[in-house]
């Protein structure tokens, strides 16, 4: 790079590359990070899973404080995705079988 060749007509100079060293710190920290999340059992990691999902779905519902229920556009759209989100994941769960191949039931493949 332009750090390890001085020699260049390049406005970068080697010294400057010295001010980038906290950069380094800071990325080799994250290896750290992984390897202590890799540690934690399953059943602490399914815990939290849980929990935090049960958090995000209770929060993004509290945001539905602030839309007007009144309109019919909002009820609409508030419906329909919940609607959606649980009846696409139920259907496909049924009638998406691996060894039926899709929807149609037939035998061919990609």
């Amino acid at each position: 790079g332009k750090c390890g060749a001085p020699w260049t007509n390049s406005s970068w100079k080697p010294e400057s590359c010295s001010d980038f060293r906290w950069l380094h710190d800071i990325l080799s920290i994250l290896g750290k990070f992984g390897a202590v999340f890799a540690s934690i059992p399953f059943p602490i990691f399914a815990a939290l899973y849980c929990v935090l999902f049960g958090l995000v779905g209770s929060v993004g519902l509290s945001f539905l404080q602030f839309t007007n229920m009144n309109s019919m556009r909002n009820l609409f759209i508030t419906g329909l995705s919940l609607f959606l989100g649980i009846s696409i994941p139920q259907f496909f769960d049924e009638y998406w079988v691996l060894p039926r191949r899709g929807l149609v039931h037939t035998n061919a493949g990609w």
